[in-house]
């Protein structure tokens, strides 16, 4: 299963082999580099090529100038490889080149004239931008609106999020397309862009932490990690042996868990854990006093009243900024010390 696209950017690291290492954890496929930074990138690119990777660039007519090749030189040299068209190439170029290899334009800057030539025979994908500088990066609305219009007319859609060290410089505050990323986990802005309909998630700095790695290599493998505190882990870890999933029709305030109903009658609950008023990130069960729905595992999206319902509270998680990103088709599992 494919998760994350990564980013490579020759002259910053010394060696493509570590990173390859960890490219086949987080289900790589594609990885994107700038010509526009470093015109000598080609040395790397056949190790990659010869992994079964796909090279995506960044180039323009300056870069190409400087290489003294015109881009269709450039795929007739590297076939495995996939330009994004910066700028300096007229719509009768895209639309010719594209019907021979495939061409990857700026999903912010295609125009509705190009967008109504575009047809089933033109390769055509589109890649945001990431923006370094802070306060610069795009709202999820932005991003949205432009998705939907983009794959309407077929058309697959890329975007970025940032690393969490080791950032690109010269500015290293990450390289997020959206700007309310730039300080999020990688998990969370992962599920971020991919409930924007994102169909290909790069990461635009180079480097994860082991952890990072870790969590991601256990999504592609459909498993969503959560870390919790709780004074009931024998009840954590029973919902763990069930291999729970968030439900398809979530409400504003819970995020409800299939298979926990009824199969956790047996676990003693204290009086005082019993909650009106309910936080953010409490993670509740419902108690034995409504048999209908006693032992149904829950985590509160947002502060709420509960009245005179019987919700106890079994911990609580501090990772809130993934509340609203918790997909039904992966299975929670919950950690905690």
């Amino acid at each position: 299963m494919t998760l994350i696209e990564r980013s490579f950017y020759p002259g910053t690291t010394e060696t493509i082999d570590d990173l390859k290492k960890e490219y086949g954890m987080t289900g790589t496929e594609y990885v994107f580099t700038s010509m526009q930074l470093n015109h000598d990138s080609f040395k790397w690119m056949t190790s990659l090529f010869d992994s079964g990777y796909q090279v995506i660039t960044d180039i323009s007519k300056e870069t190409l100038r400087a290489l003294d090749m015109t881009v269709e030189m450039l795929y007739q040299k590297y076939p495995q490889i996939i330009c994004r068209l910066d700028d300096g190439n007229s719509e009768a170029e895209i639309l010719s080149l594209s019907e021979r290899h495939a061409v990857i334009l700026n999903a912010s800057t295609v125009s509705d004239t190009l967008l109504e030539k575009i047809n089933s025979k033109h390769k055509i994908s589109a890649m945001f931008n990431y923006y370094p500088k802070p306060l610069t990066g795009m709202t999820e609305a932005a991003v949205k609106e432009l998705t939907e219009k983009l794959q309407e007319k077929g058309m697959e859609v890329y975007g970025f999020i940032p690393g969490s060290m080791s950032r690109r410089g010269p500015v290293h505050a990450g390289l997020p397309t959206i700007e309310a990323h730039r300080y999020d986990g990688t998990i969370k802005n992962y599920l971020s862009l991919k409930s924007l309909n994102i169909d290909k998630v790069f990461l635009g700095d180079e480097y994860l932490t082991e952890c990072e790695v870790t969590e991601l290599a256990a999504l592609k493998d459909g498993v969503l990690k959560m870390k919790i505190s709780t004074e009931y882990p024998d009840i954590f870890e029973k919902v763990n042996d069930f291999k729970v999933s968030a439900r398809r029709d979530q409400s504003a305030y819970l995020h409800r868990f299939s298979g926990t109903r009824g199969q956790l009658r047996k676990f003693t609950l204290k009086d005082s854990d019993r909650v009106k008023l309910i936080s953010k990130g409490d993670i509740l069960i419902d108690g034995p006093e409504t048999p209908r729905y006693a032992g149904e595992i829950q985590i509160a999206r947002r502060d709420a009243f509960a009245g005179n319902y019987p919700f106890y509270k079994i911990g609580e998680t501090a990772e809130e900024n993934l509340l609203e990103y918790i997909p039904e088709q992966y299975t929670i599992q919950f950690e905690w010390e």
